[in-house]
This record gives C-alpha cells, structure tokens and sequence, in this order.
C-alpha cells in the first residue's frame, strides 16, 4: 500500500512540475518579442504536431514495458493486452508506431518549410532585424538543391529597412545571380542604386526589371528621374510620358515630366503639365517644386515664397526647399527669415 502511495506521490510531483515548465514556457512565448514572433511564425505549428508524434511513439515505449497499448484512433477506449489479445495488440502497436514516426516527419517537414515561409512571406509587423534572423536561419537550414533566390531577396529587403544598404545590394546581387528573371530583386536593387546616387546602375536594373514587368509604372517614373540626374533629358521626358500614358489617373509621371520642362526652361509644357496634374492633385508636391522653380526663373520672389512653403508643408525634410526658401527670403533682404530657415536647414539634415 505505501509503495502504491509512494507511486502515485511521484506522479503527481512529475505532473506538477510539467505543468510549471509550462507555464513558464507559455509566459516566455507570451513576453518576450522572440517568443511572440515564434508564437506568429509558422515554425509554431510544428510543435503541437511533434508534440502528438511523441506522444504516439510513447505509446509504443510503454506497451512494450507494460504489455498493454491504447490504440490513437478516433477514440482512446481501444485498449489491448498482448497476453490476451496478441493480434490486435501487435496491429496497434504498428499503427501507432507509423503514426507517431508520420507526425514527427511531418513536424521536421513544417519547421524547415515554415523557416522559408517565415522569411518570404513574413509578418511585417515583426521588427526587421527579427526578420534578418529568420531569413538567415532559413538560409543556413535551407536543403542542398532547394532555390535560395527568394530567401536572399528577403534578407535584403529586412537589411535594407535595417539601414544596411550595402549589404542589401550584395544579397540582391546573389538573389539575382540565381534567378535572373526576378524583376522584383532588379528593381529594389535598382532603388538602392538611385538612393546611393549610382543613377547608371540604377538605369540599368531598372531596364532590366522592365523588360520583365513592363507595367510597373514606378519603375518608368524612377528611371526617368535617373535619366534626368544624368543630364538626360529626352530619355526622362520619354519615361515620364509612357508613365503616364500607362495610368492617367495617376499625376506623379506628369508632375515629374513638367518638372523637367521647368529644370531646362521650357516655361510652356511645364505649365501645361502642372496645370492638368492640379486637376488631379492639387496639394502635389512635385508640382509645387516645379512651380517654384518656375517662379524663381522669372524672379517672382513672392510666388516663390509660396509655392516653397506648400512645398515645406508636404515634405517638411526637402533641403532643395529649405535652401531655396533660404536664398529667397535673402534676396528680398529679409535676412532674420533667412537665417531661421537655415537653422531649419542645419536641424532638418541632422535629424535625417
């Protein structure tokens, strides 16, 4: 009796203890910004299903030990006893034996899918370094002869929002090494390259990602911005025109074409342009740029004053703005305004 008693103490400390790891488990899972973003992660859904396959395989362990097994069919009231019922005692045994084996494959199987799954297809609200480390675990347990293009892809896109721009730019170079007919991995390549300055690298990827996905209307936008930086107006005109003719609904390409116009003194066209684009979008602020320099030709102080200051209220961090909203006040003698504005000038650039 005192060793039945003894037994069934023992038992009741292992479960106490097993529900306290728990719980511990669950709080860690719950707390911590690792824990939560396992918790979202697909990789979660291969415990549970780990969990049933050792469960099954365990089943296995004791009926040998004990010589009874339940059998893990839709019920668990399907006890056998191998002195007894030796048949139906040895077919659960297999079946339980082949299902705990096909649930704990299938575990390993979702941990390695859900590594890639978690990196290409993440959940955004996971901060971006998080989203590196799932990206390089997926890269590092990725199987020989599964295609890693995607996963690089990914990893540069979180190192890029990581302010790692280099970086980006190498694991896009080996997302597009492996597969070339990414237009995806080309034209984010090509945006780091037109953020670094590097307009002819840019032109070139966005070309290339073009001839892929013709319709990214962005892309003919940027590259004519690239073309433009270059000193190369028709070719910009020439994108900005087929933006537009690909959505007209849309007035960036438009705003950017009479930008242009305004940049080489064609007064004509870039009134034309800012006037439809103000049909469209009146508070756009490519045009107020544009009206500005239009007003700054002519030696309108006062409209560029105005035009500036819309400019400003748009994007508050435009240095072009700022300097030029400086140069004004200055010219009109108002030299307080101007130096308040370069100290705005000086504070803006700091904090970018």
């Amino acid at each position: 009796m005192s060793m039945m008693v003894f037994a069934s103490s023992s038992t009741r400390v292992r479960l106490t203890i097993a529900a306290l790891l728990g719980v511990v488990a669950l709080i860690v899972l719950l707390v911590t910004p690792a824990g939560l973003a396992f918790v979202r992660s697909a990789r979660a859904w291969a415990v549970p299903i780990a969990g049933l396959g050792v469960f099954a395989l365990s089943t296995v362990l004791r009926g040998l030990r004990s010589g009874r097994v339940t059998l893990l069919d839709r019920g668990l009231g399907n006890k056998y006893d191998r002195e007894v019922q030796p048949i139906r005692f040895w077919a659960a045994m297999c079946w339980n034996t082949v299902m705990g084996t096909m649930l704990s494959l299938t575990a390993v199987a979702v941990a390695m899918a859900s590594g890639t799954d978690d990196c290409v297809s993440p959940d955004y609200d996971t901060a971006p370094r998080d989203r590196f480390a799932l990206c390089d675990r997926a890269i590092a347990e990725r199987p020989p002869g599964k295609p890693a293009a995607a996963l690089y892809a990914a990893r540069g896109t979180a190192l890029h929002e990581m302010g790692e721009d280099d970086r980006a730019i190498a694991d896009y170079d080996r997302a597009v090494d492996l597969n070339p007919s990414d237009s995806y991995s080309l034209y984010n390549r090509a945006l780091l390259y037109h953020k670094g300055e590097q307009f002819h690298f840019a032109i070139e990827d966005y070309t290339r990602s073009l001839k892929l996905r013709g319709d990214n209307i962005d892309a003919y936008i940027n590259r004519g911005d690239a073309h433009f930086q270059r000193h190369e107006v028709d070719d910009a005109l020439r994108d900005f025109s087929h933006a537009d003719r690909l959505d007209s609904a849309k007035p960036e390409a438009l705003a950017r074409r009479g930008l242009a116009y305004a940049a080489i003194g064609d007064r004509r066209h870039a009134e034309d342009d800012f006037r439809v684009v103000r049909m469209r979008d009146a508070a756009n602020a490519t045009m107020f740029r544009g009206e500005a320099l239009l007003c700054l030709q002519s030696g309108d102080h006062n409209g560029a004053l105005f035009y500036l200051n819309a400019l400003l209220d748009r994007k508050p961090g435009d240095t072009w703005a700022i300097a030029a909203l400086a140069d004004t006040y200055a010219r009109l003698g108002q030299a307080e305004k101007a130096q308040q504005v370069m100290t705005q000038f000086g504070q803006t650039t700091r904090k970018r």
